[in-house]
């Protein structure tokens, strides 16, 4: 799914033992030239209204969603998950995202969901001015959601309402116990959150997409490569040694389309491509999840990245020859999606 980019923080974890063998602190700056887990089909849709199974893995490095995965808890970082399934996060490895916090409460049934604040939308001329992200931004996105002609049938019929209580609080009211309610609209494939000024300006139009997330997309060429820029303003951080930094690492990100294999494979080895995911991993052992292979000095193939690329990871953080090492993506792995 998402973002990923969400690059992952599987990623990372052969990433940062370069730099931890190294002892060097990550560094920022750089492009990361990736050839995603679709590395040969182009961006569908910028619309998650469009319910298009591709959608998140383009737009989740700009809009974010209320969950992702708590990759602290995958087996790299001495958890018990795997995080090998698609469209899937265990109920105890699941973090807020544009949440910090939510709570299961009776009488009505209902979620109760704590907005971080001070995420902001950067300034988009012609589209909008910066703001903050507020409840209403995740109403409107679940409204419009629903009200979709692509809607799935059933798809949202477990929530009775969705109303903003004030700026920072968002409450799902539930018609009857659901255990997929988070997936649906939370961390799922068309979770992510976005403004009504996108839509006013055309949200199908890529040159108007405006999102929290850790990059902005700045280029799009059909057929040929999605380009995503750091946004500078980020509000979240990642700790490294006991020390936080600012995300994301890079300035750039790159997801390549190529539709010759031979062609792939060359651009790995030259250095053309930094990483590559290989889809066949989906098959692999969960041993294998992080299994990496160097096959050019400033280059990886990845064999597995667990999770889904939009849902759980999306911030990549480093880069072997530009940050030293770091996260990145399923949207999972910690976000980034390579998913």
């Amino acid at each position: 799914m998402k973002r990923f980019l969400r690059l992952g923080v599987a990623v990372a974890a052969a990433w940062f033992g370069v730099a931890a063998s190294a002892a060097e602190a990550p560094r920022y700056g750089g492009t990361l030239d990736v050839g995603t887990v679709y590395l040969t089909l182009s961006a569908l849709s910028w619309d998650p209204a469009d319910f298009n199974w591709k959608s998140n893995h383009d737009s989740g490095e700009m809009y974010e969603q209320l969950f992702a995965a708590d990759l602290s808890k995958a087996q790299h970082n001495g958890g018990k998950h795997a995080f090998v399934l698609d469209a899937y996060l265990p109920a105890d490895a699941i973090r807020g995202e544009l949440a910090e916090s939510w709570t299961l409460k009776q009488d009505p049934l209902r979620v109760e969901i704590k907005l971080r604040k001070g995420v902001m939308f950067p300034e988009k001329p012609g589209v909008m001015a910066s703001r903050e992200l507020v409840a209403g931004d995740v109403v409107y996105a679940f409204e419009r959601l629903k009200k979709s002609p692509k809607l799935q049938s059933g798809y949202l019929d477990y929530a009775e309402k969705v109303e903003a209580v004030d700026d920072h609080t968002v409450v799902f009211t539930l018609k009857y116990p659901f255990a997929e309610w988070d997936y649906r609209f939370g961390w799922g494939y068309y979770s992510g959150i976005y403004p009504k000024e996108v839509v006013d300006a055309g949200i199908a139009n890529w040159k108007n997409a405006n999102g929290t997330g850790p990059f902005a997309l700045t280029d799009f060429v059909q057929g040929n490569s999605n380009t995503y820029t750091k946004n500078p303003n980020y509000w979240d951080k990642e700790t490294i040694g006991g020390e936080a930094y600012k995300l994301p690492f890079v300035d750039h990100v790159v997801y390549h389309t190529i539709k010759d294999e031979a062609t792939a494979v060359a651009a790995l080895r030259t250095g053309k491509l930094d990483i590559r995911i290989d889809p066949i991993a989906e098959r692999r052992e969960p041993e294998e999840e992080c299994a990496a292979v160097a096959v050019a000095p400033l280059a990886v193939a990845v064999r597995h990245v667990p999770g889904d690329a939009g849902r759980c990871g999306r911030s990549v953080q480093g880069h072997p020859r530009a940050a030293g090492a770091e996260h990145g993506g399923e949207q999972a792995v910690d976000r980034f999606g390579l998913l």
